[in-house]
């Protein structure tokens, strides 16, 4: 966000101004990411799949195996597929939360600095 001000003293800047109304431009710019509202764009069930997998992996369950237990559960992909028989799709559940929380936190933490531009004074 850019803004733009313009301010009009009512006395002069100096004694010395021979000017009693000038008129004083500047730029400041200003960024910051307080407007993202960081609110979950998952749904509640890829929420569960998601804490499903992480914790059949924390259990010590390789990759393939829980994508062959989703299958015979009959547990579908978000999509609506079945899980890949390499282990690749439950992988990929756990590796894109992950990399979504991460960017998330660098995102909430991010801070920027305030530009402002030169002064101008016109009479």
């Amino acid at each position: 966000m850019s803004i733009s001000l313009e301010i009009w003293p009512s006395q002069s800047l100096s004694s010395s101004s021979k000017c009693r109304f000038c008129k004083i431009k500047f730029c400041v710019s200003v960024r910051n990411n307080r407007l993202l509202t960081y609110k979950d764009n998952y749904s509640a069930k890829q929420i569960a799949m998601y804490k499903l997998v992480a914790l059949m992996k924390a259990e010590g369950m390789s990759w393939r195996k829980i994508s062959a237990w989703l299958n015979r559960s009959g547990i579908k992909t978000h999509g609506g597929n079945t899980w890949a028989v390499t282990g690749s799709s439950a992988y990929s559940v756990v590796k894109r939360m992950h990399q979504r929380i991460e960017r998330l936190e660098q995102i909430k933490h991010k801070s920027f600095l305030v530009e402002v531009s030169e002064f101008t004074i016109e009479t």
